[in-house]
Parts: C-alpha cells; sequence; structure tokens
C-alpha cells in the first residue's frame, strides 16, 4: 500500500521539525560555552535568528543542523559578538569555561563546534569558512591550551575534563 501525498507531507515537515528541533539544541548549547551563559546564548540565537528571518536566508546545504550553524555563524550579529567577547568574560564562575572564555575567538569557535555539537572538523570548517586542516589545529590548540591551564593536582588526579 503506497502513502498519500499529504501523508508524505505530513511525515516530511515532521522530520523538518524534529532536525530543527536537534539544530536548535545543538545551538543553544554551542551558544551558551561560547557566549558564557545560556542567558547571553539564548539572546544571541533570537539576534541571529531575527537577521536570518529579515535577510530570507535560505537554509539550504546536506543536513539542518549545518545550514542552521552556518546561517548563524555569517550574521552579522555573530560576527560582533566575537568583537565584544573580552567584555563578557568577566562574569564566568566555573574555572573551565572561564578557560574557554579565555581562548581566542576562533579556538573557541572550532574547539565548540566540534566538542559540543558533534559537529566533524569538515562541517566545523564549513560553518567557519576556514579549511579542515587550520579548524582541525585550532581546536587541537584549543584544548592544549585548557590542558595546559588545568591544575597539578587535577591533572594528576586524572580527573576527565568536560567542555560545556
Amino acid at each position: 500500500m503506497s502513502t498519500s501525498q499529504p501523508d508524505r507531507i505530513l511525515k516530511s515537515r515532521t522530520c523538518l521539525l524534529n532536525e530543527l528541533l536537534n539544530a536548535t539544541s545543538a545551538l543553544r548549547k554551542f551558544t551558551a560555552c561560547f557566549t558564557g551563559s545560556p542567558q547571553a546564548g539564548d539572546a544571541l540565537i533570537e539576534q541571529c535568528l531575527r537577521e536570518i528571518v529579515d535577510r530570507q536566508v535560505a537554509l539550504i546545504g546536506p543536513s539542518v543542523t549545518l545550514s542552521v550553524f552556518k546561517a548563524v555563524y555569517a550574521t552579522q550579529s555573530f560576527v560582533n559578538n566575537f568583537k565584544h567577547l573580552n567584555e563578557m568574560r568577566g562574569g564566568a564562575e566555573d574555572k573551565l569555561l572561564a578557560k574557554v572564555l579565555a581562548l581566542a575567538p576562533q579556538q573557541r569557535g572550532a574547539l565548540l563546534l566540534v566538542h559540543t555539537t558533534g559537529l566533524s572538523y569538515a562541517a566545523a570548517a564549513e560553518v567557519m569558512g576556514l579549511p579542515d586542516d587550520e579548524v582541525e589545529q585550532l581546536a587541537v590548540d584549543a584544548l592544549l591550551q585548557i590542558c595546559s591551564r588545568v591544575s597539578p593536582d587535577a591533572k594528576a588526579s586524572g580527573r576527565a575534563i568536560t567542555i560545556c
């Protein structure tokens, strides 16, 4: 028995909605880590989404998550956020978060895109508009900087480091 046209449309829309929900969840985690707080992250998402809607940006690509991240990363709101990161560092209470926030913005972006959202280096590179090997190096350098700043006691105990 074949499915009807309305059933196929409904199934397609349901799949798209599920993909958008998953993309939004990953984006919220990324922006919370990127900005230093869930509230600042949500505010950034709202600014970026308003800009995407106002500019009528098409979300076209192999996955909804990748398309959403590329669109958000390309907004002026997100670009402007890079310029104001130093002002946002002061309120971080968590030591690891403070270490992540102390990273250069491109290192932080590469690290968080790969390690909080599960994007591959290639997908993160596409989002950031950089070569794959440069994004991989940025993420590796970021991890090395974070680990070099961990207290000797934490290193000796072998405690795992979790990023956001």
